[in-house]
């Protein structure tokens, strides 16, 4: 009868539920972390103009079709209302629920698309024009009421994205359970004996490796507590003493100190995904990406705290020792079963009832995840892994097992009729398929790619895929280069730390099979991903594989905590918070230097402004456009880059369409060189936006080709209307439609000049400050006239642009040619000579028979002043101009 009531009191001990300690419950750290993600939340939110995210509007349209209709759209009469009435319905009626009560009859007048954003020639790579809707000042706050349901229904994004959050922190907290942390747990540790006293040093349990015929006992294993623990207990196989967690936390310094580095993993893991931009941009926008991300984690959580219930006794049974309790009634060892047994555990701490009910829950968590997405069919391979994982353990014998497993299947498949059972009969019913999947391909027959990607184009886009992790927001806004890189340096850091852990580590199926469910799920989403991404355009984004986005975060933290783990736990703290605060300053600064600039109406300019120009065109486009000054911001490019211009311009009247900026570059012999067609501003303020009698500065960067010849290239402005004809606008009282900014250097090698024929020597100065060389000259006729090609050295780089006079001259010194000229025919102003550079100036002149001397030298248009011209001895040419005679010309 004793033994009896001691086997009770020890199988309720073993059946109870832990008490809830501190070290379970959510700390005040994640309190702070889930606030400052809702207040980094609502900022994207007010701060990313409607329906400028991907697919953004089509997904709020089909949300107010259910408010509005109340019924489910047809997937073909009704395709028109929005491309995603083939999404699930389940997200779109929550919005349906928050939107209903707002006035939504404006929302056709915030909905109009950007023709611009559509147009291949100015947005062909979709990056050149930031918005994809032409935005009005009904968003301007305080908003209109469309603008406030759009608003609205971002927040039911947020309240998912917060809810995700916390089961991250739960899941990890699962993954490593206060256990690891060496602390004591009191009845796990000391068992009643047949006494009701403490079991002490004396009444210690014989370890399992004693003979089953009573033979002597083996000494017990030391327990995870440290020596001089009076109740040291056996721990099992393929673990440390006392290391439950399914990640392994790097050890800490001093008693406690791994419990509190453990605690570290869930903090850091939440922390990665609050605070993350692209995580926070996709719980402000109105997408079901979200809702799938919810769903499928929390059925996540589900499955591990299933898989932790059902293994909770047999941890506390691997630490008493009785390794084999739970396998039959008939497994007990014998030395176990007589009047000295102290403990015997049931087969499992929830019966067989309790298991089906949970598998049944996790079959309508499935459900939920289907009905947000068709993506969360996929958990029904975890599921399965569950369900296998959960059949082994129970079961010794296969019959057993499958009879289990059978269960188990059956119960996951009512939870999932229960919730998305309805879904599938209405679509079998409509549409003949339970997916409705003929009129899923057909709604996305236009984004089919043509052909499908390689295998080789299917890597080439993981970089793409990569960045868009944590950046790539909105549609296309993209972070700098040099910040992505340390986004991969980290997330290297992140996979070294990994590998050491895997390579240090052994497979245990009951300590491990949450974090393998979590990586099953991984391994099956990627699957359905590459193949949306082999065979669909567009589809270079992460946020299609966020539901599996608990495992990253949690293997990130876990890696670079792995790296430190022989760090003291003071700088794995401070390391940790480092590189949170650094992530939540990016997520803070991002709405203001990144979203922000890439939709904000440029600033009209003021009277001091407009006044301090250098200089007025007084160029009018067809009456319609005003050009008041344009300026190149450089004065030379190198091949291959792009020239900064710089238009000062506004409307004259209300303008009923888009016009285009083209920007052109031609070189001296009138070849194109550079073209640059674009909406003013960057894509983000279309001529149709600007308000008349207001100008603007529109900046432009205008791409150089790459084979371009050195020299001096004009470059010019028009106007194209897409629905003019002809499509330049004209330039009022002008017979051209190209207005021409200035000239620009084209940079690039210096050739080596050849030898001249007649070798000169004489140098042109100002102020004394040596300026021009004329190094020689060739001379020979053409179409019965003189060819004169100088040869020049620019010695430093003129002030000015100076002209060249060229004066034949008879036997009397009177001048009976005359010839003023920019060099090289005006097309290289000696403004854009460079220093150490080599010019061929080929001039044409008369050169009558009565001619004696040429003579030639430099001077200043503005003011007529000469070129001072130095012999080679230093002394002053007379007149400041070098004469030479009759015979180097002939």
């Amino acid at each position: 009868m004793a033994q009896q009531t001691v086997t009770n009191d020890a199988q309720r001990t073993t059946n109870a539920q832990p008490a809830r300690s501190s070290a379970t419950r959510p700390s005040a750290f994640v309190f702070a972390i889930l606030a400052l993600f809702l207040a980094l939340s609502v900022l994207y939110n007010v701060t990313l103009p409607v329906f400028e995210a991907p697919d953004e509007g089509d997904h709020f349209h089909y949300a107010d079709y259910l408010a509005r209709e109340r019924r489910l759209p047809h997937l073909e009469h009704d395709l028109a209302a929005s491309h995603e009435i083939i999404q699930p319905p389940l997200y779109y009626a929550l919005v349906a629920a928050v939107i209903a009560p707002f006035d939504r009859t404006q929302l056709p007048a915030i909905s109009r698309l950007n023709p611009d954003w559509f147009d291949p020639d100015v947005n062909a790579d979709h990056r050149s024009v930031t918005n994809q809707y032409a935005h009005t000042a009904a968003e301007d706050f305080p908003y209109e009421s469309s603008v406030w349901a759009v608003r609205a229904a971002r927040l039911v994004s947020t309240l998912l994205g917060a809810l995700t959050l916390l089961l991250v922190y739960a899941i990890a907290r699962r993954l490593v359970p206060p256990s690891s942390s060496g602390r004591r747990v009191e009845h796990e540790n000391k068992l009643p004996s047949s006494s009701g006293r403490r079991v002490g040093a004396e009444d210690k349990l014989p370890s399992p490796s004693a003979s089953r015929a009573g033979g002597e006992v083996a000494p017990p294993l030391p327990s995870a507590s440290g020596a001089g623990d009076e109740s040291a207990l056996p721990s099992p196989p393929a673990s440390r003493a006392g290391d439950e967690s399914a990640l392994p936390s790097p050890p800490g310094r001093g008693v406690g100190g791994e419990g509190k580095s453990a605690q570290l993993l869930p903090l850091l893991a939440t922390a990665l995904i609050a605070l993350n931009p692209k995580f926070i941009n996709i719980s402000s926008i109105v997408s079901n990406d979200i809702a799938i991300t919810f769903a499928a984690t929390l059925a996540c959580w589900w499955m591990v705290r299933v898989w932790r219930l059902e293994m909770r006794d047999w941890r506390r049974d691997w630490r008493l020792g009785i390794r084999d309790v739970g396998r039959s009634p008939n497994a007990i060892p014998a030395q176990y079963a007589g009047p000295q047994a102290q403990y015997v555990g049931p087969q499992s701490p929830i019966s067989h009832l309790q298991s089906l009910i949970s598998f049944l829950v996790l079959g309508a968590l499935i459900g939920v995840a289907v009905l947000c997405k068709v993506t969360g069919l996929g958990l029904l391979v975890p599921a399965a892994a569950l369900i296998a994982g959960m059949s082994v353990q129970r079961h010794s014998g296969w019959r057993h097992a499958i009879r289990f497993a059978a269960l188990a299947g059956i119960a996951v498949g009512a939870g999932l009729a229960l919730t998305a059972g309805w879904w599938f009969v209405y679509n079998v019913a409509h549409y003949a398929h339970p997916l409705a999947w003929a009129q899923v391909q057909a709604a996305n027959q236009t984004l089919l790619r043509q052909p499908a990607l390689t295998f080789v184009q299917m890597i080439q886009s993981i970089p793409e895929v990569l960045i868009s992790y944590w950046g790539v927001l909105g549609i296309e806004l993209r972070y700098p280069a040099w910040l992505n890189i340390v986004f991969y340096i980290a997330l290297a850091l992140a996979v070294i730390g990994c590998a050491r852990i895997v390579r240090r580590a052994t497979f245990n199926l009951r300590r491990d099979m949450p974090i393998a469910l979590l990586v099953v799920w991984e391994l099956t989403l990627l699957a359905s991903y590459l193949l949306w991404l082999r065979d669909y355009v567009g589809t270079e984004n992460s946020r299609l594989i966020f539901p599996g986005i608990a495992l990253v975060v949690l293997l990130v933290a876990a890696g670079w905590l792995a790296l430190m783990a022989l760090t003291p736990l003071r700088l794995r703290r401070l390391a940790s918070l480092g590189a949170c605060v650094a992530l939540a300053s990016l997520s803070a600064l991002t709405p203001f230097t990144l979203i922000r600039p890439a939709f904000e109406p440029p600033r009209s300019l003021g009277e001091q402004e407009i006044e301090a120009l250098p200089g007025r065109t007084g160029v009018t486009f067809s009456g319609k456009i005003r050009l008041l000054h344009a300026q190149i911001n450089q004065r030379s490019v190198q091949p291959g880059e792009a020239a900064s211009v710089s238009l000062y311009w506004g409307a004259l009247q209300p303008l009923s369409q888009s016009y285009h900026a083209v920007l052109t570059a031609h070189d001296a012999q009138g070849r194109l060189i550079g073209r640059r067609e674009a909406i003013p501003f960057n894509g983000r303020f279309d001529t149709q936006r600007w308000e008349p009698g207001k100008l603007y500065r529109d900046d432009y960067q205008l791409p150089i080709d790459a084979n371009a010849p050195r020299g001096v290239a004009t470059i010019q402005v028009s106007v194209r209307g897409v629905y003019e004809t002809p499509p330049l606008l004209p330039i009022d009282r002008a017979n051209t439609d190209r207005f021409e900014i200035s000239r620009l250097k084209v940079l690039g090698p210096i050739e080596q000049a050849p030898e001249p024929q007649h070798p000169l020597d004489a140098v042109f100065a100002r102020a004394g400050e040596r300026l021009i060389e004329l190094e020689g000259m060739d001379s020979q006729v053409s179409e019965g006239r003189r060819a004169l090609t100088l040869h020049w050295r620019c010695l430093k780089l003129p002030d000015r642009d100076y002209t060249l006079f060229i004066h034949v001259l008879d036997a009397d010194g009177k001048i009976i040619y005359q010839q003023d000229a920019q060099p090289v025919q005006g097309a290289y102003p000696t403004s854009m000579w460079d220093a150490g550079e080599s010019i061929l100036d080929q001039h044409v002149i008369d050169w009558p028979a009565r001619a004696a001397t040429l003579r030639l030298g430099w001077y200043a248009a503005s003011d007529g002043v000469r070129l001072e011209a130095f012999k080679p001895d230093g002394s002053l040419w007379p007149d400041n101009s070098v004469v030479l005679d009759a015979h180097l010309v002939n």
